[in-house]
């Protein structure tokens, strides 16, 4: 994770089944840098909301190599798979509030 990274995602995907049709999101590779402004796009039933919950700590994601979160710039990055493995939702209650 980079000195200036908010959110650092390596080999993130989430999958499900609704109304007969198979969803698949996968994300290889993402670091969101602190102040970036970010634009998400793509069709309808891309994945973006998905992504935007993975991102806010609600949706856990079915795979996850690495997935970790600094809030501030003083702060040790957060290891968010480790905290979904051990389902400690205090936790992530208190990240999102960051």
């Amino acid at each position: 994770m980079t000195e200036d990274a908010v959110f650092s995602l390596r080999g993130v995907s989430k999958h499900y089944t609704a109304g007969g049709t198979e969803f698949r999101l996968n994300v290889p590779h993402l670091d969101i840098p602190r102040g970036a402004n970010l634009a998400i796009i793509g069709e309808s039933g891309s994945g973006k909301s998905t992504l935007l919950e993975i991102l806010t700590l609600l949706l856990r994601p079915t795979a996850c190599d690495s997935f970790h979160f600094r809030p501030l710039t003083r702060d040790a990055p957060v290891d968010i798979d480790q905290l979904w493995r051990t389902d400690v939702a205090d936790k992530l209650a208190d990240l999102r509030s960051r």
